[in-house]
């Protein structure tokens, strides 16, 4: 099952989080109807590597040099990168898709040691939902 993880998640991650936005019509704060090409670019590729970066790469590998718990490493760079967008959205529905989609790119990180995974995860997450608007 591990092995298999990377790509269920590719797959699997858009389509749940539009199935609880999109049919539950909690969309709102989605809208790249009218977006300037460099805010597209800055939510497309600027801000996922940023943010992964931060998260996975610095603060991931700070946080395993002084706890050896994944589990509690996971969920305190969740909370902060949870924390960290809730500027976009303060909906409890929203903060728990960004915790989990979290939570995730942490696990690939963790399992597969190479941040550019999550990082490639990140943009193809935000690029779906770039693409469905």
């Amino acid at each position: 099952m591990q092995k298999y993880l990377l790509p269920i998640s590719v797959i699997l991650l858009p389509i749940i989080t539009w199935l609880i936005y999109f049919r539950l019509g909690l969309y709102a704060f989605l809208n790249f109807n009218n977006q300037k090409p460099t805010s597209i670019f800055f939510v497309l590729i600027i801000s996922p590597i940023f943010e992964e970066i931060v998260f996975r790469g610095v603060l991931l590998d700070f946080l395993a040099k002084i706890l050896n718990n994944n589990i509690i490493i996971s969920s305190i760079i969740n909370i902060i990168f949870t924390a960290f967008h809730y500027y976009n959205n303060d909906k409890l529905l929203y903060l728990s898709l960004v915790f989990s989609c979290g939570t995730i790119f942490t696990v690939i990180k963790i399992k597969y040691n190479k941040i550019i995974y999550p990082i490639f995860l990140h943009i193809y997450y935000n690029a779906f939902f770039i693409y469905l608007n």
